[in-house]
């Protein structure tokens, strides 16, 4: 929709700064249409949050998100796609640290039980979130972390939504 703010689940993601991580909000991939929520870069690698709301309890069960006991799949495939291509996009500098990015799904309005992956993603809520992308182990320097936020900010624009 028009004029959308951002969620305030994600600001929470502002709380990592101090540990090093840099947070780039509602970014878009040039020549595609869509857009990120979030892509956080920090000392354990490289992230993109995508935020939902849901009406109904949200699972990990078996490996499958489930929301109201239905297994929901397009969110899983829409934040691994997004992964995807920022993988592609940092390719060289993703190479040579030996990095894959990592495709995070954060519930904001939910607390998540049950396991915490699906199919590779991270599946996690509002209140965890910043927690949860702390605690992976790091692999990156402050210099690396800024150099490859820097090379993002540039090669993603913020998007920019036509009213």
């Amino acid at each position: 929709a028009p004029g959308r703010v951002i969620e305030t689940p994600l600001r929470r993601l502002d709380s990592l700064a101090p540990l090093g991580f840099v947070t780039l909000y509602d970014r878009r991939f040039v020549g595609r249409g869509g857009n990120i929520d979030a892509i956080t870069v920090g000392p354990p690698g490289v992230f993109v949050v995508e935020t939902k709301h849901r009406g109904r309890g949200v699972e990990v069960i078996g490996g499958r998100l489930d929301v109201g006991n239905r297994t929901e799949t397009d969110v899983v495939r829409q934040v691994t796609d997004q992964a995807l291509l920022l993988q592609i996009t940092a390719a060289a500098f993703m190479n040579a640290h030996r990095l894959t990015v990592v495709p995070v799904i954060c519930i904001g309005n939910r607390t998540v039980s049950g396991g915490e992956r699906t199919g590779g993603v991270l599946v996690t809520d509002a209140k965890s979130v910043a927690k949860r992308l702390s605690s992976e182990p790091q692999v990156l320097s402050p210099a690396e972390v800024q150099e490859l936020a820097t090379a993002l900010d540039r090669a993603l624009p913020p998007y920019e939504r036509r009213g």
